[in-house]
């Protein structure tokens, strides 16, 4: 607690409130990398969060734990007013409170709005959008997606700077310009995944193209269709095996047309964790992104489009904004439509290219160090120093 209090040093400071726990790996890489990159750039960070991360002795960051308890709406609630509270206490000082935009964080609004009216600023406020609700149909998705607008509302009318994963999402929630103080798009840690290249075993003529999808299941990220095409490539002498790989709501449905279907060429797999991922790649050929055209999709930075590359594979992805802002016209993307017949000509366009998915792949991942955690985060160090010089 002392350390965290610490305000000794007169390096610029950032306290990140985070939504929920760094234990998560995949939540904690999407967190923790920034935030390193943003101590190698001068930057003295603290961290609130719900769970730290096991190593969190030997990172150059500042944890308080505050804690989240297991009930449902009541427990995301009370971590949120223990933050307010000692946030109001006045014993921590920081130059930005840094904060991403969930389901229910605008009850930290209550800072600037306290702020507006007692008009004493000890902090400038950073709200941070990575997103749009993804579940709008059940009751839960509902109740978030009320939330998220209420924060983004509440938002536009405080005086508080705002920064996002893509221009596409800013627009979206029409964010005003004199809000908007930067973007800084999702990255991999390019390091992580550098051996998976010189690991892989390129498919020979007769051998199957090795395809994976990494990632969430929903019925949101078009799966069923990934599914249909690859059944339509097999039917048509395409030699492929196809992967799915993660957790969520549509894995039993997954499995259950797999062996209606007796697609053995199709595995479902629950989710790996983090530090095994960049070997699991590295047995794959291709990777998949069969996101929809539709706008959570479209204002996204999918951190899997990214690793895909850092790992040097190519990439079958379907034609949307998310994707073409990023590849653009790389030679390395077999493009398609949503539709699982577009998919199943890509897959076949793949398959008929195994000579040059090597060199493919070389291309990805010299392609991704444009997209690292590294680089990203300077952009959030660039759009934060605006609001503290």
């Amino acid at each position: 607690m002392n350390n965290f209090l610490d305000t000794s040093t007169k390096q610029s400071s950032v306290l990140w409130v985070i939504d929920g726990s760094l234990k998560d790996q995949l939540h904690k890489n999407a967190r923790l990398k920034p935030a390193m990159e943003l101590v190698k750039s001068g930057w003295k960070v603290r961290m609130i969060t719900s769970g730290t991360p096991d190593d969190s002795e030997h990172l150059p960051i500042t944890f308080m734990k505050i804690p989240w308890p297991n009930i449902y709406l009541f427990g995301v609630i009370g971590y949120y007013l223990k933050t307010i509270s000692l946030l109001l206490s006045g014993k921590i000082k920081t130059d930005i409170l840094f904060f991403q935009m969930d389901s229910f964080a605008f009850i930290l609004l209550v800072i600037p709005i306290w702020q507006k009216i007692t008009n004493k600023q000890k902090y400038r406020v950073v709200v941070d959008y990575r997103s749009l609700p993804m579940d709008t149909q059940s009751l839960k998705g509902k109740l978030r997606s009320a939330a998220f607008y209420l924060g983004v509302f509440i938002t536009k009318y405080l005086d508080v700077k705002i920064t996002a994963i893509t221009a596409q999402l800013s627009e979206a929630l029409k964010v005003r310009r004199e809000q908007l103080i930067g973007l800084w798009p999702s990255g991999a840690e390019l390091d992580d995944f550098s051996d998976c290249y010189g690991k892989r075993r390129w498919p020979e003529k007769n051998e199957p193209i090795r395809l994976i999808y990494l990632g969430v299941l929903t019925e949101e990220r078009n799966l069923i269709s990934v599914i249909k095409a690859a059944g339509m490539a097999k039917m048509k002498g395409t030699n492929l095996t196809v992967d799915i790989v993660g957790s969520g709501p549509q894995k039993e449905d997954l499995k259950k047309r797999v062996r209606k279907n007796r697609y053995d060429f199709i595995n479902i797999h629950g989710p790996y964790p983090y530090h095994s991922v960049p070997d699991l790649l590295s047995q794959y050929d291709i990777g998949i992104l069969p996101f929809p055209d539709v706008p959570k999709m479209n204002v996204s930075s999918a951190i899997k489009m990214f690793e895909y590359m850092a790992a040097g594979m190519p990439v079958l992805a379907t034609r949307i904004q998310a994707h073409t802002n990023v590849f653009k016209d790389m030679e390395f993307v077999f493009w398609c439509a949503e539709t699982p017949e577009s998919m199943a000509k890509a897959i076949k366009k793949a398959d008929r290219s195994k000579e040059s998915l090597p060199t493919f792949g070389k291309n990805a991942k010299d392609y991704s160090r444009n997209w690292s955690w590294e680089k990203s985060a300077k952009e959030l160090s660039i759009a934060l120093r605006r609001i503290t010089t």
